[in-house]
């Protein structure tokens, strides 16, 4: 019984050490300078060897879903998912991160999960150069065909006081035609997930 009741205690203490609030900082968000970076994949994974194909296409690939806020501005439009008007833009810092990406390592045939519990970890590994106040991102987890599912941890980041502020999980299903349109579509759903979230949930402090 103690020692049942000691597992629940080291428990408790595990989930509640989490570094990161599951709370979205309204007020924070929308009084500070935000900067949105983008799309990191250098901890991602693309399951099924069949449906990635070409390791080698996988650089360029990368390199465009980062920059669908440019290549379809009103489609993929971070600033109005969080309705905020002055978000700047840094899609450079994840191109350089990404770059460093073998894809020769990142396709595998098993399903792949990241721990939420990393998540300060790697975005405290982004070099976030002369930005100040708050960066918002995306980590990208898993483009998983055979489960037909594109996850991703969107994060806002206190680039002054080097802390993350808010994680949250988001996973959408694939559609389209093309490799890149068919994944770059659940990168356009999240951020209509988040546009609702933002109008439902955040901007009324739930």
């Amino acid at each position: 019984m103690k020692k049942q009741a000691l597992l629940i205690f080291i428990s408790f203490l595990l989930l509640s050490g989490s570094a990161f609030s599951q709370k979205f900082p309204y007020s924070t968000f929308q009084s500070a300078s935000v900067t949105y970076l983008g799309l990191d994949f250098t901890h991602a994974r693309f399951v099924d060897e069949l449906a990635f194909q070409e390791p080698s296409a996988l650089p360029k690939l990368i390199k465009q879903w980062n920059h669908m806020s440019t290549l379809e501005p009103e489609k993929y439009n971070f600033a109005a998912a969080v309705m905020k008007d002055n978000v700047k833009e840094n899609l450079e810092i994840m191109d350089a991160r990404n770059a460093m990406i073998d894809p020769t390592t990142v396709i595998q045939n098993k399903p792949y999960n990241l721990n939420i519990d990393d998540i300060p970890r790697y975005a405290g590994e982004i070099n976030f150069e002369d930005i100040q106040g708050l960066a918002a991102f995306f980590i990208v987890e898993t483009y998983d065909k055979p489960q037909l599912i594109g996850s991703y941890y969107f994060v806002i980041y206190d680039v002054d006081n080097d802390e993350v502020l808010f994680v949250k999980k988001y996973v959408e299903k694939p559609r389209g035609f093309g490799l890149k349109n068919f994944w770059a579509r659940t990168y356009y759903l999240i951020l209509e997930q988040i546009k609702v979230d933002m109008k439902k949930y955040w901007s009324k402090g739930k």
